[in-house]
């Protein structure tokens, strides 16, 4: 497959040049999740890390306190609570990794945006 995308590679430098190297950048995982705390969400995002260390405090000292419980009532009670700190945690954590999709999302609509134009101007060009 690598020689295939080879092919490719170079068919397309030669017609778009520098151009596509812009276009085919690729995020690692540190640059998307750093993106999150960019732009105009910027202070939700934020808000939702904060909340969400927060919760994870309460589930250490929910989980301590469960292992420390000797009355089966407090047991439950430890152990209810702690799942639903996993819980809550595992929704803010899914929210955070939606916001990383939708921003590459808006990063792929961008490329294509960016390869039609570069295709009009191509074809304007060949017609004029």
């Amino acid at each position: 497959m690598t020689e295939f995308d080879d092919r490719i590679r170079k068919a397309l430098d030669a017609e778009y040049g520098a151009e596509w190297e812009k276009l085919s950048g690729e995020q690692r995982i540190d640059e998307m999740l750093l993106e999150n705390y960019r732009g105009r969400n910027r202070g939700m995002n934020i808000m939702m890390t904060v909340v969400m260390l927060a919760i994870f405090a309460g589930f250490v000292y929910c989980i301590t306190r469960y292992i420390a419980a000797v009355d089966t009532k407090d047991v439950i009670s430890w152990a209810m609570l702690s799942g639903f700190a996993m819980i809550a945690m595992g929704m803010l954590k899914l929210w955070l990794w939606l916001e990383m999709e939708r921003h590459a999302t808006a990063r792929e609509i961008k490329r294509l945006e960016l390869q039609l134009a570069m295709l009009a101007s191509r074809l304007s060009d060949q017609q004029g």
